[in-house]
Order: C-alpha cells, then structure tokens, then sequence
C-alpha cells in the first residue's frame, strides 16, 4: 500500500471518528433534565457567571448537581455584582427555574466592603446560595443531610444603629511602580492614584487624581534612545437622581499629558442622562442615553497643524449605552459621538461592542472589539513626528480611525455534569 493511499485511509479515518464523536455529542445532549441524574435525584444547577468563584462553590455546596449547559438544568443561576458606594460590591443572585421547577423566580442580593478579603466574600457569597437551594431540595434525598444553624448576636442590632461617623466617604490610595530590562533595554514606570467618593441613593460624587511616569530607555550600538511619558490628570464628576430614570450633574477634568501634546488641558461639562429602564434593574439591563455640553481651555506644548498655542473650545457629547445580562449570554453596546461646535466637521465617533452568545449546547461565540472615527485631532504637533515618536510611541499621531477585534469561537462535548474540582497540576 503506497504512503498516499494510507495517507487519505488515515484522513478518511479521522473524519469519520469525528463525525461520530459529534454525532453522540449532539443527540445526548437532545435528552431532558430527567435523564440526567448521575445516580441521584439532586437538583440539577447551571452556574452563569465570570469571576464568581467556581470551584469554591461546588466544593462547597455539594448537595446539587452541577452541569455544563443550561437548557437541561432545573435551576439557572446568575449571578452578577456592581460596584457599591463603600468601594466593594452588591451582588445580584438571580436563580430562574426551568423543567420540573418552571414559573420559579428568585432573586438575592448582599452587599460587601473593600476591606474584605477574597475568602470572606466567597464564604458569603456560598452561605447566602447554599440557604437558597436548601429550601429548593426539600423534595430530594439531600435534605436528610442538610441542616442549618443560627447564631443570635446583639452586635448586629448595634451595628444597624451606628452612625457612619465618615458620612459614606470613601477614600483611596494607590502607588505601583514597575520596571524590567536587559543588557539593551530597560523600562521604568511609576504611576500613583488618590480617590475620594460618596456614592448614596440620589448622589454620585468622585474625585479623583492620576499621575503615571515611564522612561524606556534603549541601547542601539553606541547610541542611547530614551523615552518618556508624563500623564496627570485630576477628575470630578457630581451626579443627583431626579427619580428612576433622570439624572444631573456636571464633570470636571484637567489633564497634562506629554502623548497627547497637552500642556494643560481644563475641560467643564454639564451633563444630563436618561434612561429607559429603571436605575433599580441596571444589574440586569440597561438602556441609557448621555448629553453634555464640554467648555475647554488648552494650552499645547508644541504649537499645533493649525497654527495655534492656546485656545477655547465648545464640544457637545452624546453617548448612548445598552447592556443586558440573559440565560442566554451577555450583549454590551455603546456608541459615542462629539464634535466641536465651531466646526461640525471636526468630529469623533466610537462604536464598541461585545458579547457572549450561547448558539446551542456546547457551541458560545464572544467578540469584542471597538471602531473609531476620529477627526477632531486639533492637538497634532506642527513639528510632525520623528521616527522615534512613532516607533516609541511619544507622540499622538494623525489618523482618521482606529480599531481592535477579537472573536472567540467554543464548542465542549461529553459529560453534562462539572461537580469536580481537581487542582493538581493547575498552573502555579
């Protein structure tokens, strides 16, 4: 038999392996909840999250089944979290029944504190889940082994009655510093951070400052190329709720940035927002809509194309921004539009977009990716760009787009069920 002929045998081979393969994938996975019961009548769950700890949880709550997909679960599961006005997070639990526990809705929230650790928000998070499904598996055989205890303490009706002597204040401070290098190379950068907020109900208030240095130096035969980044930057942005749906407020900002050829940049916006659905389901939708008017004052390091040092400018911003998070993936889609008002042919536009889509059992799809229309660069350097500049990154350069894109395609097959957790031989 000649090598072509076991070549081809060997590819017709393969092929069909794979067709059966897929084949067996797709019709176990036609079958009901029923039919998967891994030798128990536990509740069948479907976890839909990112950075929920995983693992954790099914170590921990043992009492259900865990599976890959969501079309044959009994219960699916998501859970999200936002950023809270201490600086931790709220956590969302939405638990939606399916098959045998259709028309079942529940929903659970709690709230942690930027000085917890990752253990204490983990505990939490299992404790308030694991009740939940505890009452959900009555009518199972794993009841027999769960119990619950409840520990009375009069330090929490105290704590409910403390005044916040800080008055939702919260502040933080950051520094980081990082550098790397080679015989040819080395690369230096210091970046520090302040931030103050008080985040209620009905108001928004930051204010923060940024300040980054970096200095990559190289080593080309005798001679020495350096280049350096300064960026500072100060931000505040006030917000007040008129009800479920408007709000106002006003942002200032006030930048240097050696990049972007801003000596000083001082931009003073009021802005104005509306949105669709209530505030009070933004962990699970949102469709909002951003105007305000922007009043500038720059001063440039380096005289620029149009001939000028300093100026004042008018610019009006209109962003609009839908975010939803489904049994069937997650959808975020914002576009953004400016331009000055002294010439409506110096605009911006940018379009991002990304989601994650479940197509069928065992295939999801994900993109993100961001589109810029830009024509509003009146801080390009009259001097131009140097080789350097444009191969170091030093300097903004003219353009008329910009864009990033990634698609990720995943197909999983075998075993519906996911309840062990094996770390040996992880990644350290």
């Amino acid at each position: 038999m000649s090598t072509k002929i076991r070549h081809n045998l060997f590819i017709t081979i393969l092929i069909n392996l794979c067709i059966i393969l897929f084949a067996q994938s797709v019709s176990a996975q036609t079958l009901n909840s029923n039919d998967y019961k891994q030798g128990n009548d536990f509740i069948n769950i479907f976890l839909d999250c990112n950075h929920c700890h995983k693992d954790y949880l099914k170590q921990e709550i043992t009492f259900v089944n865990y599976l890959r997909e969501p079309q044959t679960a009994d219960i699916h599961i998501i859970i999200t979290k936002e950023a809270n006005s201490s600086g931790g997070h709220q956590y969302y639990i939405t638990l939606r029944g399916q098959n045998s526990f259709s028309g079942k809705l529940d929903t659970i929230t709690f709230n942690t504190s930027p000085t917890q650790t990752t253990e204490e928000v983990r505990t939490e998070l299992t404790k308030k889940l694991s009740l939940k499904l505890a009452s959900l598996a009555v009518n199972t055989s794993a009841i027999d082994n769960i119990s619950v205890n409840f520990k009375k303490s009069t330090s929490q009706v105290s704590n409910l009655i403390t005044k916040d002597r800080w008055k939702n204040w919260v502040y933080r401070v950051s520094a980081n510093t990082y550098m790397s290098g080679d015989a040819n190379q080395n690369y230096k950068y210091l970046s520090s951070n302040f931030e103050g907020t008080k985040i209620t109900n009905r108001i928004k208030l930051i204010n923060r400052i940024n300040t980054s240095y970096s200095r990559n130096m190289f080593k080309l035969g005798d001679n020495r190329l350096t280049a350096i980044n300064k960026t500072y930057s100060a931000y505040h942005l006030f917000g007040k709720s008129l009800n479920e749906h408007w709000t106002l407020g006003e942002k200032f900002k006030l930048t240097h940035s050696t990049f972007s050829n801003h000596q000083r940049k001082l931009q003073i916006s009021p802005l104005i927002e509306y949105s669709l659905f209530p505030y009070s389901e933004a962990q699970r939708k949102q469709l909002r809509f951003q105007y305000a008017l922007n009043f500038q004052n720059v001063h440039y390091i380096d005289t620029t194309i149009f001939n000028v040092i300093e100026e004042n400018l008018i610019a009006q911003e209109l962003k609009v921004g839908f975010e939803t998070i489904c049994k069937w993936g997650d959808l975020n889609l914002s576009v953004e539009y400016s331009n000055y008002l002294h010439d409506f042919e110096l605009y911006n536009i940018d379009f991002n977009a990304s989601f994650h889509i479940r197509v069928f059992k065992g295939f999801q799809i994900g993109y993100y990716g961001s589109f810029s229309m830009i024509h509003d660069q009146l801080n390009i350097s009259r001097k131009g760009l140097s080789e350097q500049d444009i191969l170091l990154r030093l300097k903004e350069n003219s353009t008329k787009y910009s864009y990033y894109s990634g698609i990720q395609l995943r197909f999983t097959f075998g075993s519906l069920y996911s309840n062990i957790v094996n770390p040996r031989f992880d990644d350290i």
